[in-house]
């Protein structure tokens, strides 16, 4: 009767033990899509990193590194490319050795995307193409915004920013830290992040109508859309697990 007594107690406690264990996947599941419903409310997708094709068809980054970010609504998740698969002219512009691409949006707006990577000092001190210091960055990605725009955009001080992004998993993320740079006239806004983790960089720039700028939807899309960044070798194992898992 004893035998019997504790083998009932046994079943009974792991019908528990797998009781509890369900329950904290469902939790998980549960804390997962309240955070893709929530980000679901003012961002799109994520981008699709530009790419370029090589001799012989085969396709890789444009970029120097993967990138996971997912925009504001009302922005092509992709840059336009023509039917041979090279950019559109006024897709990507290059300047001063760095390469802006457009994302474009609706009703004059836009979001532009530049990467870089940081030079690592070497015996000769020479230098692949798309890497600059920190500051050749900065005045390459004003220099390139002046000749996109017409307008100048000077060397103001920044706002600087941290953002806590939220893990679709069950890790915690670090902050994210940015500079912020806002410009404006009587017309439109183009607020200016950089970014930068290891030794590499990014300049995230979203520009909209003034009118549309002074939304606080915009404002909300664009923060939570920062908290989205991801530029470390996880970036592209995000974008699968996102396009897996995604509700929108």
């Amino acid at each position: 009767m004893w035998k019997s007594l504790a083998g009932c107690l046994t079943v009974v406690s792991a019908l528990g033990c797998g009781l509890s264990d369900y329950e904290a996947r469902m939790d998980v599941q549960r804390e997962r899509m309240r955070i893709f419903d929530e980000e679901n409310k003012v961002l799109s997708g994520c981008i699709h990193p530009p790419t370029k094709k090589e001799k012989g068809g085969a396709e890789k980054l444009a970029v120097p590194f993967d990138i996971f970010l997912r925009i504001p609504k009302g922005f092509h998740l992709g840059v336009k490319i023509d039917k041979n698969g090279l950019f559109l002219k006024d897709a990507s512009f290059d300047v001063a050795g760095l390469t802006f691409y457009r994302f474009e949006g609706i009703q004059g707006t836009n979001f532009f995307l530049a990467a870089a990577t940081v030079p690592t000092p070497t015996k000769d001190d020479k230098r692949p193409a798309g890497v600059f210091s920190k500051e050749e960055f900065k005045n390459n990605v004003r220099a390139g915004l002046h000749a996109i725009f017409q307008r100048n955009f000077p060397a103001i001080k920044p706002n600087e920013v941290n953002k806590q992004p939220q893990s679709h998993k069950t890790e915690k993320l670090q902050p994210l830290a940015f500079e912020e740079y806002i410009y404006g006239d009587d017309k439109m806004t183009v607020a200016v992040y950089y970014h930068e983790r290891n030794n590499r960089q990014v300049a995230l720039i979203y520009q909209y109508t003034k009118q549309m700028y002074a939304d606080p939807s915009t404002g909300k899309g664009i923060d939570v859309s920062l908290k989205s960044l991801d530029i470390s070798d996880a970036a592209f194992g995000k974008r699968l697990f996102f396009n897996k898992n995604k509700r929108l």
